[in-house]
């Protein structure tokens, strides 16, 4: 999805410069130009040169540094997988930073009534279970919706979960073992199917990650989780809202490693148990 929304904005991009981009014609100042052209909201209010499909509005600086980063890494793939040497010196050509805020993490007072509030709901009581059980892990959302039973083992007789992240798997091929706490198993339990195959999903998971997010913020507003948060967006701009409008599956992996730095675990040990690349 994201490679066709970055091809869009290149297409739209040499549509507005009114010449065609070959590879001999792709270097830095390429580059260059087609950031200029994302900061200047892609030719404003020119749309003669937009695909009807394409929609374009003010982006922000992690989107056109994302846009970047995928157009660098096509001439780079290029290069590596066709020998294409056409490609002139992209290589030496800066991405901006995207830019990120501090990570929210939940104090254990927002955990413990999280955790303790009736949510008068069945879907919603499943989301909160999943969301604690997720804090317990620290998985990333798209590993912890693929957890299968087998996932979860008795390793030296304690029970834990073991899986492979998706996103190091490649550069460090080193699994997470995560020794499960008793709240954790009490899930476990509280959903557990005898008959489930090995192969089959640990819980019923959401089909979807963004609808997990939207029973969060349910989870979160009907638990009275409701401080104030300070958030900086892309442009630098100070917004402050309610916890609960921000709550989202990330937060349970910042709570993961929050809790681990204050038990004094070493960066090593965080980055073999959250599958973070050494270093990151």
């Amino acid at each position: 999805m994201h490679c066709i929304y970055t091809i869009n904005h290149f297409k739209n991009f040499e549509r507005y410069r009114k010449r065609s981009i070959t590879f001999d014609r792709c270097n830095m100042q390429l580059l260059s130009d087609f950031m200029t052209y994302l900061i200047q909201d892609e030719g404003q209010n020119d749309n003669t040169h937009r695909s009807k499909a394409h929609y374009s509005r003010k982006k922000n600086r992690n989107t056109i540094s994302k846009i970047l980063t995928n157009i660098k890494f096509f001439f780079t793939w290029c290069r590596k997988r066709y020998g294409i040497t056409e490609v002139g010196n992209i290589a030496d050509f800066q991405v901006p930073t995207a830019k990120y805020g501090d990570p929210i993490t939940l104090t254990q007072e927002e955990k413990r009534r999280m955790f303790e509030t009736d949510m008068e709901d069945e879907n919603l009581e499943f989301i909160r279970d999943l969301f604690y059980f997720q804090c317990s892990i620290g998985a990333r959302v798209s590993d912890f919706f693929k957890l299968k039973v087998e996932n979860l083992m008795l390793d030296d007789g304690e029970w834990c979960i073991r899986y492979m992240p998706s996103k190091t798997k490649e550069s460090t091929a080193i699994a997470c073992r995560i020794p499960l706490t008793e709240k954790a198993l009490e899930i476990v339990s509280k959903y557990k199917d005898e008959e489930r195959h090995p192969k089959m999903p640990l819980f019923d998971f959401p089909k979807h990650a963004q609808t997990y997010n939207d029973s969060l913020k349910k989870v979160f507003q009907k638990a009275g989780l409701d401080r104030t948060v300070v958030v900086y967006n892309a442009y630098d701009e100070a917004e402050f809202k309610p916890l609960y409008e921000l709550a989202k599956s990330k937060f349970a992996r910042s709570n993961f490693i929050d809790t681990l730095v204050g038990k004094g675990v070493t960066d090593n040990i965080i980055c073999t148990m959250s599958g973070h690349a050494p270093g990151s």
